[in-house]
């Protein structure tokens, strides 16, 4: 079977928990992945950094530099730097013989098989995405973004991409992105690269089950405060038995201090592993008990 694409975009301070991520899709995904890394300014020692102890028959890492005039002038915070919009663009700068590539944001971990999800009948739509917000929330985005309500607000960091699809006619060109930030302006920008997203490809998106795909402690403390789920409460259990890909989205990170959340173990359990495995230990994960 042929390898799983994947894409990541970062810059060098999210190293560190691109090695948790990577790691985690090891343990948990039995088949071979090849991992485009988007960036403008990784070094050769730091793909070496990334790589060290990784079983490398499994694990091939693809460096793909890009102009660091790209999304020059895209709105930017220090929370969501330009790297956040590399993957509107991967249908161009991807090789055309990657057919499909799955998008992870580095602050997410998968504790299931990654197959099922890059191999799903995608139903003709050229990206699939995961939902993350309550339909209330979802109604007040799609207000501020001059949205239909069949339109869904989904979260871009866990993004599978047919990229055959995005290349004969779905993909949108820089002056059609570059336009629609102009037409929104900054003010109503508050996650451009969600914000694209959702106006760019509307419901051209395929939306994919967040509870296994994109489940957070954010997800989890709303559902668990709504009376009406009172006799079926999401914990840490339920999320090892049912979730794939578990996503540290917003400030409420496990690696910060001051985190709050019950998904932080299947993070610093991995945490543990790579660092093992970067020191030249052995692979501990038959010891391993994730919480």
């Amino acid at each position: 079977m042929s390898a799983i694409h994947l894409l990541c975009c970062l810059d060098r301070g999210y190293i560190p928990q691109l090695r948790v991520m990577l790691c985690s899709a090891l343990q948990n995904e039995p088949g071979e992945l090849a991992v485009h890394i988007a960036h403008t300014g990784l070094t050769d020692s730091d793909f070496a950094a990334i790589a060290r102890g990784f079983d490398r028959q499994r694990l091939q890492l693809l460096s793909v530099c890009l102009d660091p005039a790209l999304f020059a002038g895209a709105p930017t915070q220090k929370r969501y730097p330009k790297e956040m919009y590399y993957r509107l663009f991967a249908a161009q700068y991807l090789p055309p013989a990657v057919h499909r590539v799955l998008y992870l944001d580095p602050d997410t971990v998968v504790i299931g098989p990654l197959g099922p999800l890059y191999r799903m009948d995608m139903g003709g739509c050229p990206l699939a995405a995961a939902g993350h917000l309550h339909r209330f929330f979802t109604r007040i985005n799609q207000l501020r973004l001059g949205l239909g309500r069949d339109v869904p607000y989904l979260n871009s960091g866990v993004l599978l991409m047919d990229l055959d699809a995005l290349r004969t006619g779905a993909e949108k060109t820089p002056p059609q992105v570059y336009a629609a930030m102009a037409r929104l302006g900054r003010w109503r920008l508050w996650l451009p690269d969600q914000d694209l997203l959702a106006v760019l490809y509307g419901g051209e998106i395929k939306e994919l089950d967040g509870r296994a795909y994109n489940v957070s402690d954010r997800y989890l403390r709303l559902y668990n405060l709504n009376p009406q789920n009172r006799r079926r409460r999401f914990d840490a259990d339920w999320v090892r038995r049912h979730g794939v890909i578990i996503h540290y989205f917003g400030k409420n990170k496990p690696w910060k201090p001051g985190y709050r959340g019950v998904l932080g173990g299947y993070y610093h359990q991995y945490d543990q592993i790579q660092r093992r495995l970067a020191a030249g230990g052995d692979d501990p994960i038959k010891e391993a008990t994730i919480p």
